[in-house]
């Protein structure tokens, strides 16, 4: 791209270094963009306290959440693609991303005992029923409107 302008911003969100160009002169769309990013960082982080993701976790099985139209929509869609893929892509994995979290910063992979009680072999009768549950769950639609909802 010969003779056009590249501009970009480089920052950190989302458990990660991210990186947005454009090849035109537009900082303002790139800050609208960063903003866009930094904002469903702090909706949807399994990590910060006032996440609604965190709150959705710390409050299973015990009380409902409300949460904005970002986080319901990827819920919604997350649930869609872990039945399309029987449970292989799976939103509730943060037990199994919890264990390769703390073994890197032991510099030491899982041991057996704990792999096996994070993930079930697949082949497993128990699998559909250990720790990942991405077919169980419970989710109030009603206070969305259909058109906020549909995507």
């Amino acid at each position: 791209m010969i003779g056009t302008v590249q501009t970009q911003k480089i920052f950190f969100a989302m458990g990660t270094v991210n990186t947005i160009t454009v090849f035109e002169e537009a900082d303002e769309a790139l800050s609208a963009a960063k903003e866009r990013v930094k904002d469903l960082d702090l909706k949807l982080s399994a990590y910060s306290h006032d996440s609604e993701i965190y709150s959705i976790n710390s409050c299973a099985g015990i009380a409902p959440v409300e949460v904005s139209i970002d986080t319901f929509k990827l819920i919604k869609h997350s649930i869609m693609y872990s039945r399309l893929t029987d449970g292989l892509f799976d939103i509730t994995s943060r037990p199994l991303s919890q264990l390769w979290k703390n073994a890197i910063r032991c510099e030491q992979l899982p041991c057996e005992r704990s792999r096996r009680q994070t993930f079930p072999l697949k082949q497993s009768a128990l699998y559909k029923r250990a720790l990942f549950m991405y077919n169980n769950y419970n989710i109030n639609t009603e206070v969305y409107h259909a058109e906020d909802t549909d995507s």
